[in-house]
């Protein structure tokens, strides 16, 4: 994507976007201070931990920022999508196959091959030492000590966009097929990524973004193209047993892109045409909300009641659960 956002706390937020731009908000997204500019085509993930904020993007690069000192380093040669941290230690995956990863906080990266050289969009590390990796091609691989030796799990044909854990155990990866031949489906597993069982989800197309609270409860924005597949969607659905079973909340003309939910049940979702929603129930009522903007928004994340949706064009937006709409 070419929006990103991470939240360390209520206070201190990091977003980047289209062109390059990172951005940094130590009071809650009021006022914000450029880190610098990076790859033209931007930032693809971000994550915050222990004061220090790593983004990586297009061309291998990766930024590390902690309070105005900021490090740029090209780590790989080819685009970098997703990012995990546990630690001192780091993993980046992108194109081509591209997995990099780093022992001693990000200040050096050794390559590691895995057995793909398909694209990877999305990296998890649910354990000290295990690594989930997903991508194109319905690649799914799971790592036992840190990036070595890999284990394929071969549970679909279809592109996985994302993946989430919620303890060393209970995690979910999701997909389908680029224009809806298929059903959406999720990938769970119960046992760390040893072993993955697929669920088919009650509409056709992919899922673009997971978001689960706890080891039950979780939500899915899905590119839906419908049974006739002439035309995509947007559809919220959500779960209460894990995953075994959806149920829709909200549906869209509008492509829905990403979803967070907090603890508290107050979550976001956005995704094309700066579409927003908003709940306050943990989803049982969605509404739709004035971003100020028609960017695509394609990142959202959600903390002690306070949602951050960044995308294309540089859009960054703050909301809370009593404003009328986010505010840039």
């Amino acid at each position: 994507p070419c929006g990103a956002l991470a939240v360390a706390r209520p206070d201190v937020v990091l977003a980047g976007g289209a062109g390059g731009a990172l951005c940094r908000s130590t009071d809650g997204g009021r006022r914000w201070r450029a880190l610098g500019q990076g790859p033209r085509s931007g930032w693809n993930d971000l994550s915050i931990s222990e004061g220090q904020t790593w983004a990586v993007g297009a061309d291998g690069r990766l930024l590390r920022a902690a309070g105005d000192r900021v490090l740029r380093s090209r780590i790989a040669d080819k685009d970098l999508r997703g990012l995990a941290r546990r630690g001192p230690r780091g993993w980046a995956v992108g194109d081509d196959g591209t997995v990099v990863t780093s022992t001693d906080g990000g200040e050096t990266w050794t390559g590691v091959q895995p057995p793909t050289d398909d694209d990877l969009s999305a990296v998890a590390a649910p354990a000290p030492d295990t690594v989930v990796v997903v991508g194109r091609a319905g690649t799914l691989l799971a790592s036992r000590d840190g990036a070595g030796a890999w284990q394929a799990a071969h549970v679909t044909a279809d592109d996985l966009h994302c993946v989430t854990f919620v303890d060393q155990a209970h995690g979910w990866a999701g997909g389908g097929a680029t224009y809806g031949e298929t059903r959406a489906q999720i990938v769970r597993t119960v046992d760390g990524g040893s072993s993955w069982r697929t669920i088919d989800l009650p509409v056709w197309g992919r899922i673009r973004d997971l978001c689960f609270i706890d080891a039950l409860h979780g939500w899915a924005a899905v590119e839906d193209w419908g049974i006739d597949g002439d035309r995509p969607q947007g559809s919220l659905l959500a779960t209460t047993d894990g995953g075994e079973t959806w149920l829709p909340q909200w549906t869209s003309p509008v492509v829905l892109l990403a979803v967070a939910m907090g603890p508290d049940g107050t979550g976001w979702a956005c995704g094309e045409r700066g579409l927003t929603l908003q709940t306050a129930d943990g989803g049982t009522t969605w509404t739709a909300r004035d971003a100020g903007t028609d960017s695509t928004l394609r990142a959202a994340g959600v903390t002690a009641g306070t949602a951050w949706l960044a995308g294309a064009d540089g859009a960054i937006l703050v909301g809370r659960p009593a404003a009328a709409a986010p505010t840039p």
